[in-house]
């Protein structure tokens, strides 16, 4: 919020607050700083020339001058408060809970099926969500569709390296959670590496400390249900369609040549292939797609004869609203703080079949590293096309 303070009519102090930057400037301007939230920079000048710049990098700050550079400490406490001040200019209440989503979209997705008895538990009646993604709030949307929610700046994703969980904040009445931090992801994988057999979803109730979770359902908004009828529509899809999702940002890929095959395979059938993509490429060359919002996917796998795709969060998202789904897995990749898993590892710790409310989706899945890419293919293209019944090789 922006705020001007005086003595003797001279302005001593002034804050600005916007969505682009954050400056505070003392004595008429004698003494600046100023974050630009796009450049993730904390610049300060004195008499107008720039004299330090901090920079926030994987939880810490860093000050820069004209010749050295040194750590100046965590970055946690200064954008807790600062996130606080946006959120406050968008939703200015005496008491304000604010619930971080920084983390991926299968587990968000996971939690927020789980988080009912936690709000329950810590008084959250009317939190607002915040995430650098405007992905989230759809999610937020199929669980609490009167929530509020504020996409922030990418910077407060620095929040997600913090270990803070839960935090009250200076001024006594804000209160901070960010229930799954990276350190949760973390812990998981190094037992993992470690050889201790676990699951994703055990792991998420055990961080949030629930001995007995209520489950949500996930709810589809009308107007999202009605978007995607009408995107269904244009794209002029057969009554028999197989919905696809070949991108995953943990997951090594899958070739582009398996995608076209698979196209290829249930197009000579009389299948519509429908694709979920953030961009085109050569994997849906000789499929469908549309922009789809995650509620409206949702739906969309509802309504196709399966789903298939490499492993990731997506197929979270829509597991229980599909009749079958063909999941492939390959190893994860090194992601800062995370190691490499090997596919075999990542087959049994994050199955769809750990998921709850699965009874009524057919899961089968595949290790990539064990399985050739055209063996998988010919396993998928029969399981549809002959109904064949084992679940997992």
């Amino acid at each position: 919020m922006d705020k001007t303070v005086k003595f003797l009519g001279f302005k001593i102090y002034t804050r600005l607050f916007d969505d682009h930057k954050y400056k505070e400037s003392f004595f008429g301007g004698l003494f600046t700083k100023t974050l630009h939230f796009k450049n993730l920079f904390l610049i300060y000048r004195l008499f107008g020339i720039k004299c330090c710049r901090v920079e926030f990098h994987l939880g810490n700050k860093y000050a820069n001058f004209k010749f050295f550079r040194f750590y100046t400490g965590k970055s946690s406490s200064f954008l807790l408060q600062l996130v606080a001040s946006f959120v406050r200019q968008k939703f200015d209440f005496d008491k304000l809970d604010i619930i971080a989503l920084f983390t991926k979209s299968g587990e968000t997705f996971l939690l927020l099926s789980h988080l009912e008895k936690y709000m329950q538990i810590s008084n959250i009646s009317n939190p607002v969500f915040i995430s650098t993604s405007e992905y989230y709030r759809y999610l937020i949307s199929m669980f609490y569709p009167q929530a509020r929610f504020l996409k922030v700046p990418n910077i407060f994703f620095e929040l997600q390296i913090s270990p803070i969980k839960k935090q009250v904040l200076k001024d006594g009445i804000t209160r901070y959670f960010n229930f799954l931090p990276h350190s949760h992801f973390v812990d998981l994988e190094s037992k993992l590496c470690q050889g201790e057999q676990k699951n994703f979803v055990t792991e998420v109730k055990n961080t949030l400390n629930l001995q007995s979770p209520i489950y949500k359902k996930p709810t589809i908004l009308n107007n999202s249900v009605n978007n995607a009828i009408l995107k269904m529509h244009t794209l002029s899809l057969n009554a028999k369609f197989i919905f696809i999702s070949p991108e995953a940002k943990s997951n090594l890929s899958v070739s582009p040549e398996f995608w076209i095959k698979l196209s290829k395979a249930f197009l000579i059938q009389g299948y519509d292939v429908v694709f979920n993509v953030m961009a085109n490429s050569e994997c849906n060359s000789y499929g469908k797609t549309c922009f789809l919002q995650i509620d409206e996917a949702r739906y969309v796998a509802s309504k196709a004869e399966c789903v298939i795709g490499v492993r990731s969060g997506f197929l979270d998202v829509v597991g229980n609203s599909a009749k079958e789904i063909h999941a492939i897995y390959k190893s994860f990749t090194n992601r800062y703080e995370l190691k490499d898993l090997e596919s075999s590892i990542v087959i049994d710790a994050f199955s769809l079949t750990y998921l709850p409310d699965m009874e009524n989706t057919k899961v089968y899945e595949y290790d990539a590293e064990s399985l050739k890419e055209k063996e998988i293919l010919e396993l998928v293209i029969k399981r549809i096309l002959h109904k064949e019944h084992k679940t997992k090789l």
